[in-house]
C-alpha cells in the first residue's frame, strides 16, 4: 500500500499510528469529517463525541493486531486494519470508513 495509490483510490481513508495519531487523512476523508484535522491529531476526534470510547478501545486492538469493524451511527461503518512493516510489526493502522447509504 502506497499513499500514491490511497489518494488516487476515492477510498475514506486515514492512516494513524498505533497510538491513534493521523499521519494521513485522505482527500475523500478530509471532506466528511471534522474540517481541521491535522496530522498528529487523535483519529477518534474526527467522529462526534459520544463514539470515542468505542473509538479509542477499536484503535488498541487494532494496534494489538486485530481487524475490527464497527458501525458509527448514522454516519456508517468504519474498518481499522493493522499495517505490518516486512518483518511483521505493527507500524501503523488503516482505517476505512464506508459511509451509510441515505435511507429513501
Amino acid at each position: 500500500m502506497t499513499l500514491g495509490y490511497l489518494r488516487r483510490s476515492g477510498l475514506n481513508v486515514a492512516v494513524m499510528g498505533r497510538d491513534g495519531a493521523l499521519r494521513y487523512i485522505g482527500e475523500q476523508a478530509s471532506r466528511t469529517t471534522e474540517p481541521h484535522a491535522r496530522v498528529g491529531q487523535a483519529w477518534w476526534t474526527l467522529w462526534p463525541k459520544d463514539n470515542w470510547p468505542a473509538l479509542r478501545n477499536a484503535v488498541t486492538r487494532a494496534g494489538l493486531g486485530d481487524v475490527v469493524t464497527l458501525m458509527i451511527e448514522p454516519v456508517g461503518a468504519v474498518t481499522l486494519t493493522p499495517v505490518r512493516n516486512a518483518s511483521g510489526l505493527i507500524q501503523q493502522i488503516l482505517a476505512v470508513h464506508q459511509a451509510q447509504a441515505a435511507a429513501g
